[in-house]
């Protein structure tokens, strides 16, 4: 919120000149021209309470980030007040991700999503960096992807770019992949005695004849 306001000097009272007194004249008190002459955004111009008394203001909307001026103009064009705003991007403040915990199994692979809130004005600010504190159990890809390498436990973290206080973990347990297989024990012609599933490593029992 940006204000303009005629102010008397010390020495020299608004409204006397040359040793003749004469009314202040409005047009050099308000309500002003407001302009952006340089940068990016809108100016909406309105009246607000400042402290008890009804002001003209301006009221400025950066579109993007960076420094943009904005000039005040008396209604008469003498004279003029010019504003220097420096805006800033908007950083990310959380990180969340929509597992603290995770299964797999070996070989197998599941993604983690992350959010950062709020929204980072600048898409250089939304790059993530990934690690995996224990690749020989599981490898994070830059996408969020996780990969099951061998049984066990894992840790991943997950952290902005541009802050990295910024920051998130998930616990990754990596299970054996056990492989299930069908047997079937059939007699001489062909007719079905016994199906089973057996596990890898495990060995299936022929039913007595």
């Amino acid at each position: 919120l940006i204000v303009a306001d005629g102010v008397e000097v010390e020495g020299a009272p608004a409204g006397v000149m040359s040793g003749n007194t004469y009314e202040k004249p409005d047009e050099l008190f308000g309500p002003f021209d407001w302009t952006v002459t340089e940068g990016n955004g809108s100016i909406e111009v309105l009246e607000e309470d400042i402290n008890g008394t009804l002001m003209n203001v301006a009221k400025y909307t950066p579109d993007k980030p960076g420094v943009s001026y904005i000039t005040a103009t008396t209604k008469d064009g003498e004279y003029s007040l010019n504003f220097a705003v420096v805006s800033e991007p908007v950083l990310a403040e959380k990180l969340t991700l929509d597992k603290k915990d995770m299964e797999i199994k070996v070989g197998e692979t599941d993604k983690l999503v992350a959010t950062l809130s709020p929204k980072p004005t600048l898409e250089k600010d939304e790059e993530l960096i990934w690690k995996s504190f224990n690749p020989s159990v599981a490898t994070v890809a830059e996408d969020g992807t996780i990969t099951g390498v061998s049984e066990g436990y894992a840790y991943i973290k997950v952290s902005s770019a541009s802050d990295s206080s910024v920051q998130s973990y998930c616990i990754v347990k990596v299970n054996e992949n056990i492989k299930n297989y069908k047997v079937t024990f059939k007699d001489y012609d062909g007719t079905i005695l016994k199906e089973e599933e057996i596990q890898e490593g495990n060995s299936a029992v022929a039913p007595e004849q």
